[in-house]
């Protein structure tokens, strides 16, 4: 698959298919190293919606060309939207996402081997093989500290709605305390 990911052309949008075969996500490749892919996404209205770092084993499928892709393409163009955040991808494409979330205090989404359930939170500490994240709920309530092997990680997702929703939410609660 690798091959066929450096042959896309540039701002070409694509959609990305991982184990679940039904579920996909689309965007436009903006970086990739041996074990990742990172794609700058896009909601099905054409929004920006952060940045998605999955690993390249998990890809099942790489679709292109496709009426729904170019009709994508055109809500994006006509939205003017693009992010005005560009995310920093270079080298270790994990090490980078999350070295840039821990900069800028972002929450991020891990996918981690052997759970179901995405980990929430921000980065707290990034070691040469794990990474420490203050953990919020789906409503931005503080929920403890994890941390993880680097190696363990499936995926990192950082400024989707999803995340952006949860960085407000947690630091109202923060503001609340004090």
């Amino acid at each position: 698959m690798k091959e066929l990911l450096n042959k896309i052309p540039e701002n070409e949008i694509v959609a990305l298919y991982f184990e679940n075969k039904d579920r996909f996500n689309c965007g436009e490749i903006v970086g990739m190293d041996d074990e990742f892919v990172a794609l700058h996404s896009y909601t099905p209205y054409g929004f920006p919606d952060g940045y998605l770092l999955r690993r390249l084993s998990e890809l099942s499928r790489v679709e292109r060309g496709s009426k729904y892709l170019s009709a994508l393409g055109m809500l994006i163009r006509c939205n003017g939207e693009k992010s005005d955040d560009m995310l920093p991808l270079a080298g270790d494409l994990e090490r980078a996402i999350l070295e840039y979330s821990l900069a800028h205090n972002k929450v991020v989404s891990l996918g981690v081997d052997g759970s179901d359930e995405l980990a929430i939170g921000r980065v707290e500490t990034l070691g040469d093989e794990t990474v420490t994240l203050r953990q919020y709920t789906d409503y931005g309530e503080s929920d403890g500290v994890s941390a993880f092997y680097l190696s363990d990680i499936l995926s990192v997702s950082v400024d989707s709605e999803d995340e952006k929703k949860i960085a407000v939410l947690s630091a109202a609660y923060e503001r609340s305390a004090e």
